[in-house]
């Protein structure tokens, strides 16, 4: 008699979750001998407080028979697998490669910035292509955002009024479309009529503040202006006050990852708070990809950043979404999830278009073509050989996922973080998941 390693990943229903908590609650938190009880793969069941053994037991968490098992993992995959296509459907726009910011940790800093701009032509063919793709998914709900680059450069006005515009039609004919944008916000107010006649249609604006004054200023400088945490305040301050949808986005490493306490008193003190169009910010780690000098997983995040600010309802957890899972597969309210792939770019149903001509699927290789899905102009083609290297990046293909306990929640991790070895498998960069998880749980007590 064991417990199934998957058995706490399982849909759990509101009473077992109770029944997990107040185990928690009355030795105040689960200490070390605790946690390891619940998460080890077998254990001797017999030292289960009695409640929870029979609950457990009567639903099917505990196992004498390894075969129930793996029957309960292939379950658990077949439904992972067709929740994918009920999820929203993902297009980005990326309306140029330049940029009037020098950002240390920009992806796109080994792409050709040369001083192409999305042409109408190549919108009108973009906006074809999200059409042909969401045809057959019309049940589904729509996310589309503009991003660069940064696609509020100076010179482009005509092309930012005919996305607008474009977007403005896709939703008056769909009602399930969800439109935001990306602004360094060094020159988006010389947008600023433009973005108030259109902020009926503008779900979220989402700008970069990336810490106080000098932390800002080290990690965004600016080509034109001397401060440029000076311009992206101002920006955010009169898109707030004008009745725009507005989004903070904290990008963070290990060296600025307490910024979130200054972009709070930030708000505090401009009162953008009191506003109901400010909605929140949105955590995203830098990833450096390859180089582990600044680069920082989610269970390090987790683990440096105090309960007040981990439990504050104001900040969007959204990017992180190993902490989402686990955060949900303990809570008494929400369900967990069971992750066949980590990212969205590996389920095929993002697709990022850039000026470039070419098709992506994540925002972190958009401008480099070896890594393309396709391309949407002259004429709309997609390179099956790429999307199935893209598609077989998930839990089944990956051994070392294959022995991992917390293998629903993680969901191989990222791929352009992941190493090859010489015979060609996959080796992915674990978090402690473990460690972030114990913090979960003892957040938990009262």
């Amino acid at each position: 008699m064991y417990f199934t390693k998957y058995f706490f990943l399982h849909e759990l229903d509101k009473e077992y979750y109770i029944l997990i908590n107040t185990l928690s609650r009355e030795s105040l938190l689960l200490n070390h001998e605790q946690f390891e009880m619940i998460f080890e793969t077998i254990v001797d069941v017999d030292k289960l407080p009695q409640n929870l053994y029979v609950c457990l037991k009567e639903k099917h968490f505990i196992y004498s028979d390894i075969d129930k098992e793996f029957q309960l993992e292939n379950d658990i995959r077949q439904r992972a697998n067709s929740e994918i296509f009920s999820l929203p459907l993902i297009f980005g726009i990326c309306l140029t490669y330049n940029c009037n910011s020098k950002c240390i940790y920009c992806y796109e800093n080994d792409v050709n910035r040369d001083t192409k701009v999305l042409s109408e032509k190549d919108i009108k063919m973009i906006f074809h292509t999200i059409e042909t793709i969401i045809e057959n998914n019309l049940q589904r709900k729509i996310h589309i955002f503009l991003e660069g680059g940064e696609p509020f450069m100076l010179g482009v006005k005509n092309e930012l009024s005919f996305i607008f515009d474009s977007i403005r039609e896709l939703k008056r004919r769909k009602k399930n479309v969800t439109f935001f944008s990306f602004t360094n916000g060094q020159t988006t107010l010389e947008y600023f009529n433009l973005i108030e006649q259109n902020k009926d249609i503008i779900d979220d604006f989402l700008v970069t503040i990336i810490g106080d004054k000098i932390l800002h200023n080290y990690y965004r400088p600016s080509t034109i202006n001397k401060d440029s945490y000076y311009c992206v305040v101002n920006t955010v301050d009169r898109l707030v006050r004008s009745g725009v949808n507005v989004k903070i986005v904290l990008n963070i490493d290990r060296n600025n990852i307490h910024g979130v306490s200054h972009i709070k008193e930030l708000i505090k003190q401009k009162e953008w708070d009191s506003y109901p169009n400010f909605h929140n910010i949105h955590m995203s780690r830098i990833r450096y990809f390859r180089t582990n000098n600044r680069d920082i997983d989610e269970s390090d995040v987790i683990c440096s950043l105090d309960k007040n600010i981990l439990n504050d309802q104001f900040i969007d957890w959204s990017d992180f979404k190993l902490y989402k899972n686990a955060k949900d597969c303990v809570s008494p309210l929400t369900a967990s999830f069971h992750c066949r792939y980590s990212c969205t770019a590996n389920e095929f149903r993002q697709f990022l278009f850039g000026p470039c001509g070419y098709i992506y699927s994540c925002t972190k290789v958009t401008g480099k073509p070896q890594y393309a899905i396709g391309r949407y102009t002259p004429k709309l083609i997609f390179y099956q050989n790429n999307i199935e290297i893209w598609k077989r990046y998930n839990i089944e293909n990956i051994e070392k996922c294959k022995k991992c306990k917390f293998i629903f929640l993680c969901g191989g991790g990222c791929f352009l973080e992941t190493e090859y070895d010489l015979a060609g498998n996959y080796i992915p960069k674990c978090p402690n998941v473990e460690k972030m998880l114990n913090i979960i749980c003892n957040n938990l007590k009262k």
